[in-house]
């Protein structure tokens, strides 16, 4: 589907052009246990925008240093960055968490607050209704949606395997893709591209090297790196 294009003044202006359209949203289900049992709650998680992203980092280093007494040097060790990251977590899914059955209501804020523009004190009672409510492993799984659909959504051309990396190499080779093509490429896909690369350039130059791509060493290294950067998917504090 193509957005119609609406224009100001000779210009298409981006609230015009996205104006009426809601923010997507995704379904899930998740096993709790309480005590009365486990069985499975029904959640959703929708888009966060770059402005909510950015409230809910700085959310999250408030939260620590200001409330629970945190120094900001002690959050660059292990101990520390685990709190932050948790933290962060809980900020994304005060925002991301709505009903349902009705995506334009928050699940943990207020029924009162407007989803995006809330005032700061609304949002931090939603944090810790997630705190209260949730705990960390709950918090994490639920993160791992939101992470999972963000890159489901995401306008970036992804890579995954083996034989994707291979035929994109090719047909870039062929001239069947513009060069251009890379610019959507995210960062994972561009570094295992550069991979078989190097490995086609080793394997052309030198004729009794073996025919193994280490693009398979390189898939398994980023598949590790991903893992990890779902416990740690925000950086703040030190590159800020």
């Amino acid at each position: 589907m193509i957005f119609e294009r609406k224009s100001i003044a000779g210009k298409v202006a981006l609230a015009q052009l996205l104006a009426g359209r809601a923010r997507p949203h995704k379904r899930f289900t998740l096993p709790l246990t309480r005590d009365a049992g486990r069985g499975d709650v029904e959640f959703a998680v929708r888009a966060l925008s770059v402005e909510e992203q950015q409230q809910a980092q700085t959310e999250a280093m408030r939260h620590l240093t200001t409330t629970c007494g945190w120094q900001r040097e002690d959050l660059v060790s292990d101990v520390g960055e685990g709190a932050l990251n948790l933290e962060l977590m809980t900020q994304f899914l005060a925002r991301a968490l709505v009903d349902p059955e009705n995506p334009d209501a928050p699940m943990a804020a207020d029924a009162g607050a407007v989803m995006g523009a809330g005032a700061p004190e609304e949002w931090r009672k939603a944090a810790s209704r997630v705190r209260q409510l949730l705990d960390a492993d709950e918090v994490q799984a639920c993160f791992n949606h939101y992470i999972a659909f963000q890159e489901e959504r995401s306008p970036f051309d992804q890579a995954k395997t083996v034989a994707e990396v291979k035929e994109m190499v090719d047909a870039l080779g062929k001239g069947q893709l513009a060069p251009t093509r890379l610019m959507r490429c995210d960062h994972t896909t561009l570094t295992r591209i550069i991979d078989e690369l190097v490995a086609r350039g080793r394997t052309s130059t030198t004729p009794n090297s073996s025919d193994a791509s280490p693009v398979t060493s390189s898939l398994e290294a980023s598949s590790a790196t991903s893992a990890s950067s779902t416990e740690a998917p925000i950086l703040f504090g030190s590159e800020t």
